[in-house]
């Protein structure tokens, strides 16, 4: 259905359809209703850069401030409010990019050191310097019950902040999906129990910018 719009700029309701393109509010308001159910969108007379969000039937989405998209395509908010009524300085959203499908996993038991210690593991063939969080899936499967294969933000120590995998007995593959931040240089760290793997894979499905 093609946008609608009366004489003087207001538009009229679609059924189903859509509006596209720019809409310049001033300091009107552009209110979003279904059922009782939607929220208000109003310029802010005390901030030209600034748009106010709220919700008709509690108030409760806070005042947000909104800027154009930044360098990393990210919209930044600043200066608004949380919907607990919560300052905060700066709040940027995460675009998650689906790395399709690949063919193969990127990593398999030949390619990791298997001792029960930490290691480095290079991403930045795959995945982008602007990369905030990879998205990792692991399959596995051990002789050995409850081997485990862990993975971690490069320089964290403890134990309980870690990604990881178990292999519950030799009779099953398990598959597991988990996140990591990869430091400036897009490495992590791995650890493999020290034993004898039958299945070791791990690939990229993607990441977050």
């Amino acid at each position: 259905m093609p946008n609608t719009q009366s004489a003087g700029g207001s538009f009229l309701p679609l059924a189903g359809g859509t509006l596209t393109g720019n809409l310049n509010l001033g300091l009107n308001s552009l209110i979003l209703n279904a059922g009782g159910k939607g929220g208000v969108i109003k310029g802010d007379a005390a901030n030209a850069n600034r748009v106010l969000i709220r919700n008709i039937a509690d108030n409760d989405m806070g005042e947000v401030t909104l800027y154009n998209l930044n360098a990393a395509n990210n919209i930044v908010m600043l200066a608004g409010k949380t919907v607990d009524g919560v300052d905060v300085s700066e709040i940027t959203s995460m675009l998650y990019v689906d790395r399709g499908d690949p063919a193969d996993y990127d990593w398999d038991k030949f390619n990791f050191t298997q001792d029960g210690s930490y290691y480095d593991l290079d991403l930045s063939s795959i995945v982008p310097a602007n990369a905030k969080l990879v998205h990792l899936r692991v399959a596995l499967k051990s002789p050995v019950g409850n081997s485990v294969f862990s993975i971690r933000k490069k320089g964290n120590s403890n134990t309980f902040n870690n990604f990881k995998s178990s292999a519950p007995d030799n009779s099953q593959q398990g598959t597991e999906d988990g996140f990591v931040v990869p430091d400036a240089n897009r490495e992590i760290q791995y650890m493999a129990s020290n034993v004898a793997w039958t299945t070791l894979y791990m690939l990229v499905a993607g990441w977050y910018i």
